[in-house]
This record gives C-alpha cells, structure tokens and sequence, in this order.
C-alpha cells in the first residue's frame, strides 16, 4: 500500500499519529524495516493531519 493511500484511509489523529511515528510507536528503529520519511512524505503526513484537524475542528 502506498503512503497516499494509507493518508486517505485515516480518519483519526490517533491512528495518523501511530503511522507518522511508527518507529516510536513500535520502538522498531531498524531503518530497513521502517525507513526514516522523506521530506516529501513528511509533507504528506502533515498535511493530512491539517485536514483532519480542519474537518474536526481540532488543533
């Protein structure tokens, strides 16, 4: 599953917290099972987090 799907499957910060931050999440910091994000998908994340916020009104 690509990144983009998965941002659009989300519907709560939670869960797109545990996805932004899986490597705490899981305390798996071996970069050949989770890659650090580039900056692109980093970007991704975080706009979907400002969607999610806008949606349900939350900072």
């Amino acid at each position: 599953m690509k990144l983009v799907d998965a941002l659009k499957s989300i519907e709560d910060l939670d869960e797109l917290y545990g996805l932004a931050n899986r490597r705490k999440v899981t305390g798996v910091t071996d970069d050949k099972i989770f890659p650090k994000w580039t900056e692109e998908e980093r970007q991704l994340i975080l706009a979907r987090k400002y969607e999610l916020q806008k949606k349900y009104g939350r900072k």
